[in-house]
C-alpha cells in the first residue's frame, strides 16, 4: 500500500493530538493547582497541632455555653438596626415576576469574645454590605422565597 504524505501527516496529528491534549490539560492542572495552593492553602485550624486544636475548640464551646446567653437570648441573637444604604437592581423581568438584587449596609458582628475574630472579620469590606435575591410577582400571587447568602 501506497501512502500520500498527507495521509503520512494526518495520521502523524492524529496520534499525536491525544499526547498534546494531555500536555495542555497537565500544564493547566499544574497551573492550576499552584495557585490554589498558594492562596488557598491550608487553613489556620489545619496549621494548629492535635492539642491546639482542642485548646481552640474548647474555649469555642465555652464561649457558647455560657448560662448568660440562655438567660439573656439578646446578647446572642441581637435585633438587627433598619437597613440603611439600601440599593435595589432589577436583574430581569418575566411576565408578571420581576427578579431584583437588593443590598444594605450590614450591621451585623460576629459573636465571638475573640478580638482577632473581630479584627479579621471586620478588615474584608465585603461583611460589610449583605445582600439578596429577591423574586416579586405583580397582583399578590403566591409566596416567593427570597434567598440570603452572607
Amino acid at each position: 500500500m501506497i501512502r500520500s504524505p498527507v495521509s503520512s501527516v494526518t495520521s502523524a496529528l492524529i496520534t499525536t493530538r491525544p499526547r498534546v491534549t494531555e500536555v495542555i490539560a497537565s500544564s493547566v492542572d499544574r497551573t492550576f493547582g499552584s495557585v490554589i495552593l498558594k492562596y488557598g492553602g491550608r487553613s489556620r485550624a489545619e496549621k494548629l497541632d492535635a492539642d491546639e486544636r482542642v485548646r481552640r475548640l474548647e474555649e469555642i464551646v465555652d464561649q457558647y455555653e455560657d448560662p448568660a446567653l440562655i438567660e439573656k437570648p439578646g446578647r446572642f441573637f441581637v435585633h438587627p438596626r433598619d437597613p440603611d444604604g439600601v440599593e435595589e437592581r432589577v436583574r430581569g423581568r418575566r411576565g408578571a415576576r420581576t427578579v431584583v438584587d437588593v443590598s444594605w449596609n450590614s450591621n451585623y458582628e460576629p459573636f465571638s469574645r475573640d478580638i482577632g475574630v473581630l479584627d479579621r472579620y471586620s478588615k474584608f469590606p465585603r461583611n460589610h454590605r449583605a445582600h439578596a435575591r429577591v423574586w416579586r410577582s405583580r397582583g399578590g400571587g403566591r409566596p416567593v422565597v427570597i434567598l440570603l447568602h452572607g
